[in-house]
C-alpha cells in the first residue's frame, strides 16, 4: 500500500458518490451503494482492474476496493442522503395539520438543525439566481452531526478489530460477499474464464431486455417479478428473480442457505395467518414490515440470543484474553491487526460512552441513552455476523433501536424530548441496509491474503469516511439548491422527514407504556433461538442453521426468498450429482452471474444518463 493507491481510492470514491447521488436524485436508476451487496464497489473495481491491472498490484487494488466498500456504507441509505433530507425537511414540511410545531420542534436539539424557513424553502424550491448556496450554514450543522457519527464509526471499527481473528481464523466464516472481489483482485485468470462469462451474460441479456423495453416502449418486456396470492388475498409469496441474489446465495453454507429460505416461508405463512385473523399487538414499527409487530419482536429476541451465544459466548475465551491483554495482565501477538487489541478495547469503551453522551444531548435521559446504545450495538453486530455468514445482497434489521427502546421503557419514562431524540436515529439506525461495521468486516476478509500488515488499512478507511461524507454532502446540497429538492427523485429528500416525524408524533399521542406483549414475544423468540442453537450444537447431523430465525422477513428478504430458494435447489443438485469438485467449478459461473448483474445495472445507469429515461433499475430500491 502506498500514496498512489490511496489517491486512486479517493478518486474512485468520489466517482462512486457522484454516480450514486446522480442515480438516485436525477435518473431514478439502480442504486449501487444502498445495500450490503455494495454493487457500486464491485462495478468500479471491475472497471479499475480491466483498465489499470498493469499499474497496480493486488495489495493496492485491495486498498482501493476497501475504500469503495466504506464509501458505499455512507453515501445514501447508510447516512448522508438520509441525514440531509431529515435536516432540510423537518421545518419545511411542518404544517398546521401535522402539528410538528407543537409536538416536534420544541424538543429538537437546536444546534443540530436549522430553523430559518428560507433555508429549507430554497433547498426544496430552488435558489434564486442572484443568491449563493448557503454552504456555511450547512457546514456548521453537518460538522456537528459528523462529530457524532464518527464516534459510532470508530466504535464499529474497534469492535470488528476485536472480532476479526475469531471470525476469520477460528470460526472461519464464509464471507460470501468477499469472494468475488477477492477473485477479481488476486486471480488474473478469473476474468478470462469462459464459465464466468457465461454466468455474466445471463443477467446481462435479461436485464438489458428489460432496459430496452423501458427505453423503447414497443420493445417486448421481460417480466422477472411475480407473486402468488394467498390467505384470501391478504398476503402472498413474491416470486421475484434477482440474479445477483442467486449468485451470492449459492456461496452460502448449505445449512445456512436452507435456513434462510425455510424460515422466510414460515414467517410469511405466520404473517398471512395473522393478517387473516386480524391478530396484532400493535402498529407495524417502521422498517420491520411486512412482519407484524409480534413477529418483529419475536425475531428481535432471536437476534439478541444469536448475538449473545453466536458472537459473545462462542468467543468468550478469546475475548477474555483480549481483556487481560488490555489491562496489562497478558501479552498477545497483535502486530498484524487493523487496530492493536489494547487500543481497540479501550477505544470501544470510550466510543461507547461517547455515544451515550451524544444520545443524552439528543434528549434522552442517561438510562435510556445507555440502553439504546447497547441495543444498537447488538443489532449492528448481529447484522454484521449475519452478512458475514450469509452474504445476503439485500437485508435490513428485523427491529430498529427506536422501537426496541420505546417499548422497553414507555413514553412516560422517556419523555417527549427523549422520543424526539430517538427519532433522529432513523437517519443512521433506521433503514439499516448497509453499515460501516459490515463493510469493515468484509474488507478485512478481502485483505486477508493480499495485505501483509492490516495496520496500513486504517488510514484509507478513515480517509474514505471523510471524503465520502464531505463530497456527498456537498453534491446533494448543490443539486438540491440548483434544481429544487422537490423536483428530484429521492424519497429521502421528499418523504423521509414526514415518514419519521408523523410516526413519532403518533407514538407521542398514543402514549406507549411498557410493552408486556412485546416483551413476551421477545422472550419467546430468544427461547426458540436458544433451542435451535442447542440442537445444532448437540446433533451434528441437524441440517438447518438457526440463523434464519434471527433474520426474519424484513422487506428485502421477503422480496428475495425465491431466488434464495432457487440457489438452494441448484446447489443441492450440483453437490449431489456433480460432487465437491464440480461445485467449486460451478462457483465461477455463479460469481459471473453476480458480476454481470451489477455491471449491467451500472451500464444502464449510464444509458439512462444519456437517454434521459428515468426508472431503469434492477436492484431493490
Amino acid at each position: 500500500m502506498n500514496l498512489k493507491s490511496i489517491l486512486i481510492g479517493i478518486v474512485t470514491c468520489i466517482i462512486l458518490c457522484f454516480s450514486e447521488i446522480f442515480t438516485l436524485l436525477i435518473i431514478d436508476g439502480s442504486p449501487f451503494a444502498s445495500d450490503f451487496s455494495t454493487g457500486g464497489a464491485l462495478f468500479f473495481i471491475f472497471l479499475s482492474i480491466l483498465l489499470l491491472r498493469r499499474f497496480f498490484n493486488n495489495e493496492e487494488f485491495s486498498v482501493i476496493y476497501y475504500m469503495l466498500l466504506i464509501s458505499c456504507s455512507i453515501v445514501s441509505w447508510g447516512l448522508v442522503l438520509n441525514l440531509i433530507g431529515f435536516i432540510a425537511g423537518i421545518y419545511y414540511f411542518a404544517t398546521p395539520t401535522n402539528e410538528w410545531e407543537k409536538y416536534i420542534h420544541p424538543h429538537l436539539p437546536d444546534f443540530l438543525f436549522i430553523k430559518e424557513y428560507n433555508f429549507s424553502k430554497y433547498f426544496y424550491e430552488g435558489l434564486p439566481k442572484d443568491m449563493k448556496i448557503p454552504y456555511g450554514i450547512w457546514f456548521s450543522v453537518l460538522f456537528k452531526w459528523f462529530l457524532f457519527i464518527l464516534g459510532f464509526y470508530l466504535l464499529s471499527i474497534f469492535l470488528i478489530s476485536i472480532f476479526r481473528k475469531q471470525w476469520l481464523e477460528k470460526e472461519k466464516l464464509s464471507f460470501p460477499l468477499s469472494e468475488l472481489p477477492t477473485r477479481l483482485i488476486n486471480e488474473k485468470n478469473f476474468i478470462k474464464d469462459r464459465l464466468m462469462w457465461i454466468g455474466f451474460f445471463i443477467p446481462f441479456f435479461i436485464y438489458s431486455l428489460r432496459g430496452l423495453s423501458l427505453v423503447f416502449p414497443s420493445f417486448p418486456k421481460v417480466n422477472i417479478y411475480g407473486s402468488i396470492s394467498a390467505f384470501r388475498g391478504q398476503f402472498g409469496f413474491p416470486l421475484n428473480l434477482h440474479f445477483e441474489v442467486i449468485g451470492l446465495s449459492f456461496l452460502m453454507p448449505k445449512d445456512v442457505l436452507i435456513s434462510v429460505w425455510l424460515f422466510a416461508i414460515i414467517y410469511i405463512i405466520l404473517t398471512g395467518v395473522f393478517k387473516l385473523t386480524g391478530y396484532t399487538i400493535g402498529y407495524t414499527i417502521p422498517y420491520t414490515d411486512p412482519a407484524p409487530q409480534q413477529l418483529a419482536f419475536f425475531t428481535f429476541g432471536a437476534l439478541i440470543i444469536y448475538v449473545i451465544f453466536g458472537c459473545i459466548f462462542s468467543a468468550r475465551t478469546y475475548l477474555k484474553e483480549i481483556f487481560l491483554h488490555s489491562i496489562g495482565k497478558k501479552k498477545l501477538d497483535n502486530k498484524d491487526e487493523l487496530v492493536p487489541y489494547k487500543i481497540a478495547f479501550w477505544g470501544f469503551i470510550i466510543c461507547f460512552f461517547y455515544m451515550v453522551f451524544w444520545m443524552h444531548l439528543f434528549g434522552l435521559n442517561f438510562i435510556t441513552s445507555f440502553y439504546f446504545t447497547i441495543i444498537t450495538i447488538i443489532i449492528f453486530l448481529g447484522i454484521t455476523k449475519i452478512i458475514s455468514q450469509t452474504g445476503l445482497a439485500y437485508y435490513r434489521a428485523p427491529m430498529i433501536p427506536f422501537g426496541a427502546t420505546l417499548y422497553t421503557f414507555g413514553s412516560n419514562f422517556i419523555g417527549e424530548k427523549g422520543i424526539i431524540g430517538l427519532s433522529t436515529s432513523f437517519v443512521w439506525a433506521g433503514d439499516i441496509r448497509t453499515t460501516v461495521m459490515t463493510s469493515t468486516a468484509n474488507g478485512l476478509k478481502i485483505c486477508e491474503g493480499s495485505v501483509k500488515n492490516l495496520k496500513k488499512i486504517l488510514i484509507p478507511i478513515l480517509v474514505s469516511i471523510f471524503v465520502s461524507f464531505i463530497f456527498t454532502s456537498w453534491l446533494i446540497i448543490y443539486f438540491s439548491y440548483k434544481y429544487g429538492a422537490g423536483n428530484l427523485s429521492s424519497w429521502h429528500l421528499k418523504r423521509l422527514s414526514d415518514f419519521v416525524l408523523s410516526y413519532t408524533k403518533s407514538e407521542i399521542q398514543r402514549g406507549i407504556s411498557f410493552g408486556k406483549q412485546q416483551f413476551l414475544f421477545t422472550i419467546f423468540g430468544g427461547f426458540c433461538m436458544g433451542v435451535l442453537i442447542f440442537i445444532k450444537n448437540r446433533f451434528l447431523w441437524w441440517p438447518i442453521s438457526p440463523i434464519g430465525l434471527a433474520i426474519g422477513i424484513p422487506l428485502p428478504v421477503f422480496f428475495n426468498w425465491f431466488p434464495i430458494f432457487i440457489a438452494w435447489i441448484l446447489k443441492s443438485l450440483i453437490l449431489k450429482y456433480g460432487g465437491v469438485k464440480f461445485y467449486h467449478r460451478a462457483k465461477v459461473f455463479f460469481l459471473g452471474m453476480v458480476l454481470g448483474s451489477f455491471f449491467t445495472g451500472g451500464i444502464w445507469n449510464l444509458i439512462a444518463f444519456f437517454t434521459k429515461v428515468q426508472g431503469i433499475k434492477f436492484t431493490i430500491r
